[in-house]
């Protein structure tokens, strides 16, 4: 392990400037609360995720794909499909780790509209809009990057909802 440690810190050193723009596919898992958490179970997230940053502060945006199972004493249907689209500011600050990759912190709030296939609670309809808030950490070396994070999103027909992401993707890299 301290070997492997070692050649890291002796490989190259990489581009210091911060990533300006992403792309990235996203992984996770999204449970909801309420009405719409007693009625579906949460479910596995798929999507992409893109921004720009030129500096601290950014703009993100994200589209969601998530696939949720109904509880079988209260709905007939077996499955629904769940869009989610995201635009949020981002602020990012960098975290100075002891590894080859730049490492950052980012905070983001936004608004999100969801769509569905049917309406995922009596009396309401198959979409809606809300807020969302999140926090992660992401690493890039040169211009890919990895990134873990958690978002929750509070809809104004009262849903809310949580996750968690893993992403990882590809951006230009500013050179200084």
């Amino acid at each position: 392990m301290r070997a492997l440690f070692v050649a890291a810190m002796l490989l190259p050193a990489t581009v210091v400037a911060d990533p300006v723009s992403r792309l990235a596919v996203v992984a996770g898992r999204r449970e909801y609360f309420g009405d719409i958490g007693e009625r579906w179970s949460g479910g596995w997230l798929r999507g992409v995720e893109a921004g720009i940053q030129p500096g601290w502060m950014g703009l993100a945006w994200a589209l969601y794909w998530t696939r949720l199972d109904a509880d079988p004493d209260i709905s007939t249907l077996g499955t629904i499909d769940t869009w989610q689209i995201d635009l949020a500011a981002r602020a990012r600050a960098r975290v100075p780790l002891p590894l080859p990759a730049q490492t950052f912190l980012y905070t983001q709030l936004g608004a999100t509209i969801l769509r569905t296939e049917v309406p995922l609670t009596e009396g309401a309809g198959a979409g809606s809009t809300g807020a969302i808030t999140g926090a992660g950490i992401e690493a890039a070396l040169g211009g890919v990057q990895i990134g873990l994070g958690a978002g929750f999103t509070i809809h104004f027909d009262g849903s809310a909802s949580v996750d968690i992401r893993l992403s990882i993707g590809y951006g230009r890299v500013e050179q200084k």
